[in-house]
């Protein structure tokens, strides 16, 4: 009955907030709860930078991740399955964990990011890695990155080499070839001179190669 239910509060280790928490007095009790999912209103922006060589291929990307409605507690990152982490920084970061994953890419792996607080204004993803490849026939795939949940996403994807390379897109789906200019506003000073190349695009249905 409602005389043997107490609404109580208790603080979370991680710094989850509880909406509801109910205590009962008694061992004969009835409690029907219901849940509606509401629709994200996130958005993600990802600026990559992707260096090629002969030996190596790494990436740095920062994602921008922003939502006015309500707090973040989880982000899901689609991520190349042969992206070894080196790095993963986040606001408040509890833990991240990784798994297999089908993208639309094929083969890939999902990133859970797990935050110890709710963000409710933009922060920042920051991931660092190497890719576990090597160029066969001096062309493969732009690495793939996207953020699971997402009302809207875009983003761009520098390539940058050794002056005595030059890099071409090829195959591009759902996105475009941009001059380089345009993506200077993020591209730290010494970035700059060894770009080569950018894809741009928006939503999460894009792929591109490049040689």
């Amino acid at each position: 009955s409602p005389g043997n239910v107490q609404v109580i509060s208790r603080e979370n280790p991680l710094g989850i907030r509880p909406l509801f928490s109910y205590q009962f007095t008694g061992s004969a009790y009835a409690l029907t709860l219901g849940a509606t999912e509401i629709k994200s209103r996130s958005s993600a922006n990802l600026k990559t930078l992707v260096r090629v060589s002969p030996q190596e291929i790494t990436l740095e990307s920062m994602i921008r991740v922003s939502d006015g409605s309500r707090p973040i507690h989880q982000v899901q990152l689609v991520v190349p399955k042969d992206l070894v982490i080196r790095q993963l920084t986040a606001p408040g970061l509890v833990e991240w964990a990784e798994e297999s994953y089908e993208a639309v890419i094929g083969e890939a792996k999902l990133i859970t990011v797990l935050l110890g607080q709710g963000l409710q204004s933009g922060f920042n993803i920051i991931l660092e890695g190497k890719l576990d490849r090597k160029l066969e026939n001096r062309t493969t795939s732009v690495p793939y990155l996207a953020v699971l949940g997402m009302q809207s996403q875009n983003g761009e994807t520098v390539l940058s080499s050794d002056p005595s390379f030059d890099i071409e897109l090829l195959d591009v789906q759902q996105g475009e070839s941009v001059a380089m200019a345009s993506m200077f506003g993020w591209l730290k000073a010494n970035q700059r001179p060894l770009a080569r190349t950018a894809l741009k695009f928006r939503g999460p249905n894009y792929s591109a190669k490049f040689q």
